[in-house]
């Protein structure tokens, strides 16, 4: 797994922290198992339906409500809307790459307790 780079600076008297991850290796693991189709299998126990790089991770919780968040990974299956969010984010066609199953997920409502 790729390693995740942290740069530091003072500015304004703000002290900042930008994080970066290089995420060719994740993406490209991710198409290979998607491809597969190992876990597109209904009825297994347990499937693997995505392999999100940290950083990506980290973003999704300071996410706007206008732009679909913020999601917290930590509370999924405890929170309704993180849990709704979240399966939407991985639903959207634009995060395709983080997806290790085309399998639709739907709303999320039976991951709820």
């Amino acid at each position: 797994m790729s390693g995740i780079v942290s740069e530091y600076a003072l500015e304004d008297g703000l002290f900042i922290r930008k994080d970066t991850q290089d995420t060719d290796e994740i993406t490209r693991s991710n198409d290979i198992e998607r491809n597969s189709g190992d876990n597109d299998q209904r009825g297994k126990d347990s499937r693997k339906v995505a392999s999100i790089p940290l950083v990506i991770v980290e973003a999704l919780k300071t996410r706007s409500v206008a732009d679909g968040g913020p999601i917290d990974i930590n509370l999924l299956g405890l929170d309704p809307d993180h849990t709704v969010r979240f399966l939407r984010w991985l639903d959207d066609p634009s995060n395709r790459k983080f997806r290790t199953s085309e399998a639709r997920l739907g709303n999320g409502a039976k991951y709820l307790q």
